[in-house]
């Protein structure tokens, strides 16, 4: 049995995908240590589920809050002072990772926000997408191509942690307070992750590696929900948001590089067709038209 302050809230985002859910689901342990809320940012989940377990509770907000938004909404009516974040891609390996994971603050009572282990499913290490180190001008340009050409190395147990991938993360409720929250601008989701870590830096709260509670991570479900397309736009108009809140001073120039990118991933594309486009017409359209969404959304605004 748990102690009160052993006793963890979950937040798990859904964006679709729901017979995936389902199974995800009852991998979760559904004890009272846990306090779940899937929070259903389609309004589809009612109508599939007509009986939960009592410690899983739905949200449908009235439109979609976003992986930011929907983190705040449930920090304000959690009855836990740790809040774990889970994409619904996420599932614990086995029974003791949340028994490992409710032990994390009292091993390591200086930390903030504690970073889990992720596996594929393959059981697999996600080290190059999981870890990353710092951010400078080399690594900014890189995703204008989207490619995230950062170093990641695992560090050891319960040191400081790199900028954390946002997919499985356990915080302490006064860490979000601290913070003011996730960064609800990043919508619906991606670089809101980069973006706490940063924040979290300059606010001195402690992000430390645990890797003795182990996840599964599926890994790119959001963008199979959403589409290429979505996908590509949000990417690019976030990570933009991103380099005016941080780096104002790149601003401009990866502006006026990025039509520059673009041309050459859309050449790219009538070559080699990206992973999640339908086809060589959706890439190369897509591609063209993101400059000009990020200059009228972000630059221009």
């Amino acid at each position: 049995m748990m102690s009160k302050s052993e006793k963890i809230t979950v937040v798990i985002i859904y964006y679709g995908k729901a017979k995936q859910l389902e199974e995800n689901l009852k991998k979760w342990n559904t004890s009272d240590q846990l306090e779940i809320y899937l929070i259903d940012n389609l309004g589809d989940l009612r109508n599939r589920y007509n009986k939960l377990p009592d410690t899983i509770t739905i949200i449908a907000p009235p439109y979609n809050l976003g992986f930011a938004g929907s983190i705040n909404l449930v920090t304000s009516i959690a009855k836990n002072n740790n809040i774990l974040v889970a994409n619904s891609d996420v599932y614990p390996l086995d029974r003791t990772t949340i028994t490992y994971l409710s032990k994390a603050f009292k091993i390591y009572p200086d930390a903030d926000i504690v970073v889990p282990k992720l596996l594929f499913p393959s059981l697999k290490e996600q080290t190059g997408w999981q870890i990353k180190k710092g951010l400078n001008f080399l690594h900014l340009l890189s995703f204008l191509f989207f490619f995230d050409t950062r170093k990641s190395t695992y560090p050891l147990a319960g040191k400081i942690y790199s900028q954390p991938a946002g997919a499985a993360l356990l915080f302490k409720r006064s860490a979000l307070e601290k913070l003011g929250g996730l960064d609800a601008t990043f919508y619906p989701a991606w670089f809101e992750d980069v973006d706490l870590y940063i924040r979290s830096c300059k606010k001195q709260i402690n992000i430390v590696y645990y890797p003795y509670s182990i996840f599964i991570h599926k890994l790119g479900e959001s963008i199979d929900t959403i589409g290429f397309k979505t996908f590509t736009y949000t990417f690019m108009i976030n990570f933009f948001r991103l380099i005016k809140k941080f780096y104002p001073k790149y601003s401009l120039l990866l502006a006026i590089l990025l039509p520059i990118a673009m041309l050459i991933r859309a050449a790219i594309a009538l070559i080699y067709l990206p992973k999640k486009a339908k086809n060589v017409k959706e890439a190369v359209t897509t591609f063209l038209k993101v400059p000009i969404k990020v200059w009228k959304e972000i630059i221009l605004s």
